[in-house]
């Protein structure tokens, strides 16, 4: 039965790690995702398998757009003004889902789009091989101050069997990342983690090879563990968890179309850039260096040995946290019915 299941991978991370940009080189080997530019831009999306390619969105219903009225930001304010700039179609969408084309994904999950501001999710169905094994989630940026919307994050983060932590390497483990991972991660079950620290190639002309980069960032990464993480049992986690430096936008010139790198001069900016200061020959090297191939084979290698592994420990792992929730009522129960007993006795003792 369990090989029936699919493997749910949460991505994670802060907001601009670089979490959209891998999954377009992973899945799509195109620009394809749209990537947040702030948090009222950042739509969760749900990948998953499909035998032809669909995209859907989902917007908040009236209860939630009321709360992100109540949001004291000007960010917000600025969007909740666009939102009702539409009008009467504005509450006809809310609550609704819509299937829409690649083509008008700027108008619903662009940062500028007319209706990006009321889009909850996006839902992809690709037919990719990685997903008829799993399905991806790439979550938003966290605290969100919309309510609603950081407990969907949370909610996928939650039924996660497989997490991948995106972490810069110019600052790998910071604050944020640690907050991340002590404030959510550590109150509910967790299946197998895997930390990806990402524009390893901004530490290429200061240490030379992504060896050395990946040294470095494995030994900041483990002081910074074991200096602020008091659980011994997260500490212990974290410090087995595989770390794996990449360049998710090196890899993803190296398989995007040339005539479409060509053509857009952003991206031609970038890849001349890399092509002349690691010395570069081809898109191929830029596959090979930038790591992308060994956190691919990662994952496919526990979707195929440790699926079963990983979905029995998430199972074990939520029976131990609902008799923990249990144990804990009891205990409350227990203090109350202690006190009550206390009660009685003293107006025993007064009666007497």
């Amino acid at each position: 039965m369990l090989n029936n299941d699919k493997i749910k991978i949460a991505i994670i991370g802060q907001m601009k790690a670089g979490k959209s940009t891998f999954i377009d080189s992973l899945i799509f080997k195109d620009t394809f995702l749209p990537t947040a530019a702030t948090p009222m831009t950042a739509a969760l999306s749900k990948i998953e398998y499909g035998n032809t390619d669909s995209y859907e969105v989902t917007f908040f219903n009236q209860e939630e757009f009321e709360e992100m009225e109540k949001v004291d930001d000007d960010t917000f304010k600025d969007s909740i003004a666009k939102a009702k700039s539409l009008g009467g179609e504005l509450y006809r969408l809310l609550g609704t889902t819509k299937t829409i084309a690649p083509s008008e994904f700027k108008e619903y999950v662009g940062a500028n789009g007319r209706y990006t501001p009321i889009v909850k999710m996006l839902t992809i169905k690709t037919p990719n091989e990685i997903l008829k094994e799993a399905i991806v989630v790439d979550t938003p940026g966290f605290n969100d101050p919309v309510k609603s919307r950081d407990e969907i994050a949370f909610k996928f983060i939650d039924e996660a069997d497989f997490i991948i932590l995106f972490l810069s390497a110019t600052r790998p483990f910071d604050s944020t990342d640690r907050e991340i991972i002590v404030d959510k991660l550590s109150k509910g079950p967790m299946g197998k983690l895997l930390l990806v620290v990402n524009k390893a190639d901004a530490l290429l002309e200061e240490y030379g090879t992504f060896d050395n980069v990946k040294e470095y960032v494995e030994r900041k990464y483990k002081e910074s563990v074991e200096d602020n993480i008091s659980s011994p049992k997260l500490k212990e986690l974290l410090l087995e968890a595989k770390v794996i430096p990449i360049s998710a936008k090196m890899a993803l010139l190296g398989r995007m179309d040339k005539s479409k790198i060509e053509n857009d001069k952003d991206e031609k900016w970038y890849f001349d850039k890399f092509m002349d200061d690691l010395n570069l020959k081809s898109q191929e090297d830029f596959v090979r260096v930038s790591q992308i191939e060994e956190l691919e084979n990662s994952i496919k290698e526990s979707i195929k040995t440790e699926k079963n592994k990983i979905l029995i420990n998430k199972v074990k792992g939520q029976i131990v946290t609902t008799i923990r929730k249990q144990l804990d009522k009891y205990n409350i129960e227990k203090t109350r019915l202690q006190q009550d007993l206390e009660n009685i006795k003293n107006r025993n003792e007064i009666e007497e």
